[in-house]
């Protein structure tokens, strides 16, 4: 006879912090899903929010002019169909990168 022991595969137990100031322990399948979750919930956040009219070469371009004294940034905003706030807070936005 085999008096070898038998290895038993285990599910590893993760602690995590519950909403009454203490921890928990889930399964791994439970730690996967909310990592999973996460994961998309980072994703979504770079998708929020309206879309841009404004993309960045024209934006640049538009600063460019803007810096040379070509255009005013009322100018670009009527040319670019936006309002005069959204140009200037675009171009703060270039200038803090």
């Amino acid at each position: 006879m085999n008096n070898t022991p038998k290895i038993i595969p285990h599910n590893p137990i993760y602690l995590v912090k519950s909403k009454d100031c203490g921890y928990d322990s889930i399964s791994e399948e439970e730690w996967n899903r909310r990592k999973k979750i996460k994961k998309g919930m980072q994703q979504s956040i770079k998708k929020m929010g309206r879309p841009s009219k404004i993309d960045d070469e024209t934006l640049k371009k538009a600063y460019g002019k803007w810096l040379s004294g070509t255009l005013t940034q009322k100018q670009i905003a009527e040319i670019l169909g936006v309002s005069e706030r959204t140009v200037n807070r675009k171009f703060k936005k270039l200038r803090e990168r």
